[in-house]
């Protein structure tokens, strides 16, 4: 399965991605994934609009059917109502999104 990486930092405290990247490209690696492409915003918090994201909005332009997006924790690509319809837009286009974390990917009891 072709995977799409997004990595998102916010702050200053999150000055950047290497731990996202490790976890994401590890994540892909045991599930035998094949990696297209990775894509990464600096500076943009959680609650900001998505499609005002660079990295972000080139994800979306480049999705195919049957690819997943993963992603280190699921607020790397939104919140609360607007990160639930990405998540149901994406679905029905037939991409999954997944996260190091487990939640959301019906993993854990979060789930």
């Amino acid at each position: 399965m072709n995977a799409r990486i997004y990595y998102r930092v916010s702050t200053e405290e999150e000055q950047d991605t290497r731990l996202q990247q490790a976890a994401c490209q590890e994540w892909c690696k045991l599930r035998g994934y094949a990696v297209v492409r990775e894509y990464q915003d600096e500076g943009y918090s959680r609650d900001s609009d998505p499609g005002s994201r660079p990295g972000f909005a080139s994800l979306m332009e480049d999705i195919q059917p049957g690819e997943v997006i993963v992603v280190y924790h699921r607020d790397r690509l939104g919140t609360g109502i607007a990160l639930a319809l990405l998540e149901r837009d994406l679905k029905t286009l037939g991409v999954r999104t997944e996260n190091t974390k487990g939640a959301g990917n019906g993993e854990t009891l979060e789930d």
